[in-house]
């Protein structure tokens, strides 16, 4: 495989942070691999070499004690870090997860003991020559430096090899591979001893080519002869969940996305990856060979071939239809509207139902509802709380559905205590934010009581389309709506205000609605 291209280089060696420092230990989490103890999760930005707690860990460098922490409960957030001075530039080495017995200040020197083992391992973090503390992280497994004292017999192996449409989940089989593609694949690093402690850690290098379908010409090398990513240092954490496949990563389970990035250089000079994809629409239809390679920072390599067909079949699934509300229209009749999506191969729209919010049903498919239609009338006759949602179809020869719509849904009863549920949640994908384009908060609410409710969207009151006076009482459910979805423009304020005045019961349901009224985030807090 090919080396990557650094602005800067670091030679540095040392040996282990142990007794005797020339013996091997196992590598129990290795440099840049994925990391789920976080909400978004993250790299990780060291090397764990294992150790029973208690055991003493030694200066593997001469210097000066920068930070000497210890967090006063399981030891897990203390550290020593030691800054070094090599040919007039700072060197500076972490030792996580240890208890420090020295002071900010010491002087140390190589071999000397300056904390003691908090867990069961050490946490070795290693910054570039010359570089701040900051985003300078580097392998401390790297060829030609760092822990150079270090044998690795044993391949990092490919586990499974995926296929899916850039930036989705939506799966492709390897025998009809269509548009723009991700390639995901499992790796596991076998490191040091070969035993289950250092069997599932992450990867050195990682790339991919196409081949013809003999494997014996390359129709395809991305830039770097389709080497992707080589950990020598890492990318921000910010690019974590691009250089990974998130649904299926997590600390013990490193897939990454081979595809991203612009190539191994460029990854490691900017420290950024991008979203990429393999567009399998600038070759000929036909049959392929994806091959996938593999390399662990000792040279032990792993490669596999996958036998795929491309074609030029559509598997873009349409945009996923916009609920406007559910609504009785008489006695044992009510109305679903939507806004029909603007997808030029829109066949029509499947309907699902459930009585108990959980599991659901389908009840009318395309062939009923057309893609002529926004809304469908049907006979309900039951007391229970109906909950429906909606999905868009297309007319592709293999069938594309959308994502979810919401749930919106009803109780039909004579109760004569009508309540509308207005969604007025539209945020999601933000940090601390609800993930989905889709939600089916309502059936919360409508759980809560027995009585006769109906569901609409926020901008059908704002549009008159539904009037808040025809209700007893009104529930507005605001999520976390604030900056980018204000809570309440001046346009629902006043309806609702008016609405108040005129006897209305009002709920509101929302974590930033004083933030937003108070702050200076739109409109609403003039």
């Amino acid at each position: 495989m090919s080396d990557i291209i650094l602005p800067q280089t670091d030679t540095i060696s040392y040996k282990w942070p142990y007794s005797p420092m020339t013996n091997p230990h196992t590598i129990g989490g290795t440099f840049a691999e994925y990391r789920s103890t976080s909400a978004a999760g993250h790299y990780h930005n060291g090397t764990d070499m294992s150790g029973s707690a208690g055991t003493p860990v030694l200066a593997v460098l001469p210097g000066i004690v920068a930070v000497a922490y210890d967090d006063g409960g399981t030891g897990y957030d203390s550290y020593v870090r030691i800054t070094s001075q090599i040919n007039g530039q700072s060197k500076n080495i972490t030792y996580y997860h240890t208890r420090p017995i020295v002071s900010a200040g010491q002087l140390v020197v190589e071999g000397q003991q300056i904390s003691t083992v908090a867990i069961d391992h050490v946490h070795l973090i290693d910054y570039r020559l010359g570089g701040s503390i900051s985003n300078s992280h580097l392998n401390s497994l790297r060829p030609g430096g760092g822990l150079t004292i270090y044998e690795d017999f044993w391949k990092p192996n490919i586990n499974y090899v995926k296929f899916f449409l850039d930036n989705s989940n939506t799966q492709l089989s390897p025998s009809a591979l269509g548009s723009k593609v991700d390639i995901i694949v499992h790796i596991q690093e076998v490191s040091n001893t070969g035993g289950t402690a250092g069997a599932n850690n992450g990867t050195y290098k990682l790339g991919y080519k196409i081949l013809s379908a003999d494997t014996q010409s390359v129709i395809f090398a991305p830039p770097d002869d389709g080497l992707r990513y080589t950990y020598y240092n890492k990318p921000g954490d910010e690019y974590v969940n691009i250089n990974y496949y998130q649904p299926e990563s997590n600390t013990s389970s490193h897939v990454y996305i081979v595809t991203n990035g612009t190539g191994s250089s460029n990854v490691a000079a900017a420290q950024i990856v991008s979203n990429n994809y393999w567009n399998v629409d600038d070759f000929p239809y036909g049959n392929y060979v994806v091959m996938i390679f593999t390399e662990d920072t000792r040279g032990n390599a792993d490669t596999v071939y996958i036998p795929v067909t491309t074609t030029d079949i559509d598997l873009i699934a349409p945009s996923a239809p916009t609920l406007k509300y559910v609504k009785k229209d008489s006695t044992n009749y009510f109305t679903i509207a939507w806004i029909p999506t603007s997808d030029s191969d829109l066949k029509g729209y499947r309907l699902y139902y459930s009585i108990d919010g959980v599991n659901y049903n389908i009840r009318d498919n395309e062939t009923v509802i057309t893609s002529s239609l926004n809304s469908y009338q049907y006979y309900f006759n039951q007391k229970t709380p109906l909950f429906l949602k909606l999905y868009a179809v297309d007319s592709a020869p293999i069938t594309n559905i959308s994502i979810a719509s919401d749930v919106y849904g009803l109780r039909m009863l004579n109760d004569d205590k009508k309540i509308l549920i207005v969604d007025g949640f539209d945020r999601f994908s933000g940090s601390g934010s609800w993930q989905y384009p889709y939600h089916d908060f309502i059936i919360s609410y409508a759980k809560a009581f027995n009585l006769s409710f109906e569901t609409c969207s926020n901008e059908e009151v704002i549009s008159g389309n539904i009037n808040l006076n025809n209700y007893e009482l009104v529930i507005w459910i605001l999520g976390d709506e604030s900056t980018a979805n204000e809570t309440f423009s001046i346009i629902e304020r006043n309806l609702v205000s008016a609405y108040l005045e005129s006897g209305g019961k009002l709920f509101i349901s929302g974590s930033e609605i004083a933030w937003d009224l108070e702050g200076a985030s739109s409109a609403t807090s003039e």
